[in-house]
């Protein structure tokens, strides 16, 4: 039974593995063996069952955390020190004492003296340290996770699926040896495996064989139980009988298990697409037909193909390799930002600041390099802005002249904000940018520059927005498990986001070493995989894509920038002289509340300079806009602009005011007066609309008239189902009250008056509608046909009966 209990555990771990991103197989399967065999031995034991809660809590939370954390390493630093402190101890012990023995013994002391406790309590200091980080980023978690900000952690994730799976298997063993009950004891790790795949709209091949292996379990330990119960009555057996049986149900599970696998895949729609397929004849193709006409299909012209250019996949920068040491001649652009004036030299210990400019950021990893989602071109005019303001980010010009094509692309620091000459920006969703172009040589741009303080950073916290989530913390199911155990062990002790990114980066920094003469991958291998486990060396595009993908599995959102390095300062000229030998790539960071953070992860670059005090929200912002000064006429279309909308809301406001008021002042008459009173003004209304009064016209035919013309002037109108059914019934209404005022016994009541001002409340909105339409279509007819208004309308004149009033 132990050992069909550890193939389900193995089902469970590979199926969870399989769906759950950072899960290794391995670790769940030790974690749940592990927990599986004190389960057994628990049940073995003649323990109570709290005392067994007890232990399984204490035991569940050190093996967890010890396998997650990466804990053992320190822990038998801890024991070997502590072994290393009580044998010297022991010597030091016995060397005085034979220091004080008799002398004519002859024993001469050995030994040294009594170690320090400096070493050991180092080592159990960073125990601690170890261990109250997990702690607190698995109580981070567990807090955001009951705020309904649910965020991911690599960490704390694999925590407390390693919980779950430990309580699991460990109720598993425990049942299974002290009960004998297969179904209970399964029913856990099946309903955690189940709900997993469930959730994830996974294959399920894992639980079809957690089944098969299950119903063996049941079998055998149904058997089991019977020869229990036989031994027990005394009555004989034969030990073959296992064979036997454990052969029989060993066919049933597995044709049951087959059945399974087939019968999800029998489909009625291919069935009936491959005999359509069979019993129709093959057509002309499209394409042959257009061919014999003489007509050419041709590639289809993308609005930018620079930006389809820029999003093939691939790495980047890797049409730069092996074109020579002439790069660092190719001069690519001047870039001035006029932060410091021209001058023949540098003052001593002033250094200009080293931007990055960026032209271009993916999001996609594909295993093989980098892609980007689909995007949507949106047009500028000049100085337009395309970004709003961040916070922790101030605002820098740059004037840019292209010495070199680059693809008509937009290159800045940070974040672009403005150009003054028309661009185009590409965007994925609102807020994620994935390039901009612009047709000219020379453009003035500004940017937001992140300035964030280390600090700072560290206490970026909460969750992070939904695109953020989907776009940027995705990985292939390609990317191979020792890269995501990789980051795991990284970041494990790391207590913040901000920790968590500069651990990666200082790791890819001193482990690998660079240079642009390495081989390529073979074909369909990870690139990221290749770089940290095979090459261990490599270019820029390696270095950025892996702490991109450590990261990701690691839980931080980021995403890979292409550019070029900020280049050689010309003091004499006050610009940055960038050349094609400073095309680089690097990696940028989100962090909650500020925005993208850039990472240099290439060894033989210097880091991004961040400063250790806390740095202002608020930056000054430009004095001077790049958009140019409007126009007299564009002035004025602006004044109309912001005036005719709030004209247009004090109308409707005024209307809806004097409607109120007026059902208001109804209310307080009688109801025979305010039905009257909604009579005389329905035909007031009904005469803008074209219905006038005839003479000897009564409510009925009246109401019949008004029925037929605004059915008339709704049809063909978009809006038609607001206007004619609801206001006949509601004009019916209306005029049948006004009869009953006129000539019904019973006077009206309170109901029926409140009903009256109920229908032309809705009754009232209808009519204006309805002489919108009316003159519209009055206007309409003028000018086709030049017919007058007057032929549309009526002669009015009052009743009889509404003179008596």
């Amino acid at each position: 039974m132990l050992v069909l209990a550890l193939a389900i555990l193995g089902s469970v771990a590979s199926g969870m593995a399989s769906v759950v991103r950072g899960l290794e197989f391995m670790l769940l399967w030790l974690v749940g063996a592990l927990a599986l065999l004190l389960g057994w031995a628990l049940g073995a034991s003649k323990l109570k069952p709290w005392l067994v809660a007890l232990i399984a809590a204490l035991s569940g939370i050190v093996a967890v955390f010890m396998r997650v954390g990466r804990l053992d390493k320190l822990l038998l630093d801890v024991l070997r020190y502590l072994a290393a402190y009580v044998s010297d101890g022991v010597r030091a012990l016995w060397a005085n004492l034979l220091l004080h023995a008799p002398s004519w013994l002859g024993l001469e002391p050995v030994g040294r003296p009594a170690p320090g406790l400096g070493s050991l309590a180092q080592k159990l200091g960073e125990l601690g340290v170890a261990t109250s980080t997990l702690w607190s980023r698995a109580g981070e978690w567990l807090r955001l996770f009951f705020r309904g900000e649910p965020t991911y952690d690599p960490v704390a994730a694999t925590l407390v699926w390693g919980v779950l799976l430990w309580v699991a298997a460990l109720w598993a063993g425990w049942l299974l040896h002290r009960r004998r009950q297969a179904l209970e004891a399964v029913v856990p790790l099946g309903l955690l495996l189940g709900t997993v795949l469930s959730y994830a709209w996974a294959e399920t091949v894992a639980l079809i064989f957690l089944m098969g292996w299950s119903l063996l379990l049941l079998a055998v330990a149904a058997h089991f139980d019977r020869e229990k119960r036989w031994e027990a009555a005394g009555i004989d057996f034969s030990r073959e009988i296992r064979g036997d049986l454990l052969g029989a149900s060993a066919l049933i599970t597995v044709g049951l298990v087959l059945l399974a696998f087939i019968v999800p895949n029998i489909s009625i729609d291919k069935i009936v697409e491959q005999v359509r397929e069979l019993t129709q004849k093959p057509g002309e193709e499209t394409g042959a037909v257009a061919e014999s006409l003489g007509v050419e299909q041709r590639p289809r012209q993308d609005r930018a193909p620079e930006l389809a250019r820029a999003s093939a996949g691939g790495l980047p920068r890797r049409h730069l390799l092996g074109t020579g040491p002439d790069l660092s001649e190719n001069l690519v652009m001047e870039i001035r930002t006029q932060e410091m004036p021209p001058m023949e030299t540098l003052p001593p210990g002033v250094r200009p600041t080293a931007y990055y400019w960026r032209s271009i950021t993916y999001d996609v990893y594909t295993g093989q390099g980098w892609n980007t989602s689909s995007y949507a071109i949106v047009d500028y005019e000049p100085g337009a802005a395309s970004y709003v303001e961040l916070p922790y980010h101030r605002m820098l010009r740059q004037d840019v002249r292209v010495l070199r094509d680059v693809g008509h692309l937009v290159h800045t620091a940070g974040q672009l904000v403005a150009v003054d000459h028309a661009y185009q920006v590409a965007w994925r969703v609102s807020g994620d940018s994935f390039a901009a172009t612009t047709i000219a040589d020379a453009y003035r741009a500004d940017s937001l520059v992140p300035m964030a303080g280390v600090e700072q950073l560290r206490e970026a916290r909460g969750s992070y927005p939904p695109w953020i989530v989907e776009r940027y913390l995705t990985l292939p199911d390609s990317v191979p498990e020792r890269v995501l155990g990789l980051a795991r062990d990284l970041t494990a002790t790391a207590p913040t986001p901000y920790d968590r990114a500069a651990a990666i980066e200082t790791y890819l920094r001193t482990t690998y070493s660079y240079t642009l003469n390495v081989p390529l991958p073979a074909a369909g291998a990870d690139v990221v995989d290749y770089f940290l486990f095979v090459a261990r060396r490599g270019y820029c595009d390696y270095y950025a894509s892996a702490m991109v993908v450590l990261a990701r599995a690691a839980g931080l959102p980021a995403r890979l920038a292409v550019g070029y390095a900020s280049g050689t300062y010309d003091p004499w000229q006050a610009a940055y002289i960038v050349t094609e030998a400073d095309a680089h790539a690097w990696v940028e960071v989100y962090f909650t509340g500020y925005g993208w953070i850039p990472f240099e992860p290439t060894s033989g670059r210097a880091t991004f300079v961040r400063s250790d005090q806390p740095e202002p929200r608020e930056w000054p912002a430009l004095e001077e806009s790049l958009r140019p000064p409007p126009s007299p006429l564009e002035r004025a279309l602006a004044r109309w602009y912001w005036g005719l909308p709030i004209l247009l809301a004090l109308a409707v406001l005024g209307v809806v005011l004097f409607s109120q008021v007026e059902l208001g002042v109804l209310r307080l008459r009688s109801p025979q007066a305010a039905v009257t009173a909604l009579y005389h003004r329905l035909r007031s209304q009904a005469a803008r609309v074209g219905v006038g009064d005839l003479p000897g016209d009564t409510p009925y035919e009246f109401s019949h008239r008004l029925e037929a013309r605004l059915t008339a002037l709704a049809e063909g109108q978009r809006a038609a189902g607001v206007l004619a059914p609801a206001a006949a019934g509601e004009v019916r209404l209306l005029c049948e009250l006004y009869v009953r005022v006129w000539y019904a016994a019973a006077p009206l009541g309170r109901e029926e008056q409140r009903a009256a001002l109920a229908a032309w409340r809705g009754l009232f909105w209808r009519l204006l509608l309805a002489r919108w339409w009316a003159r519209r279509r009055t206007f309409l007819e003028r000018l086709l046909l030049g017919r007058s208004e007057s032929s549309l309308t009526e002669p009015s004149q009052l009743s009889p009966m509404d003179q008596r009033y």
